[in-house]
């Protein structure tokens, strides 16, 4: 029950993340995005939507 109950929780938060994340112009990946689920989830679903998608380590360099 209790590995039933985690995986509840993810797929809530995962729902709440993309909420959130419809809202917005574009997404920024963090190094080792890859390693995620959630981020790889996030990432498909901007993809999908038409989202700018920037990596941290280009989107820096682009603001600075």
């Amino acid at each position: 029950l209790t590995g039933q109950l985690r995986h509840a929780g993810h797929g809530l938060s995962l729902a709440l993340a993309l909420e959130v994340l419809s809202r917005c112009d574009g997404i920024i990946l963090y190094p080792g995005w890859e390693e995620s689920g959630g981020c790889r989830a996030e990432k498909a679903f901007a993809m999908r939507e038409g989202m700018e998608i920037y990596n941290l380590e280009s989107f820096l360099q682009d603001e600075c």
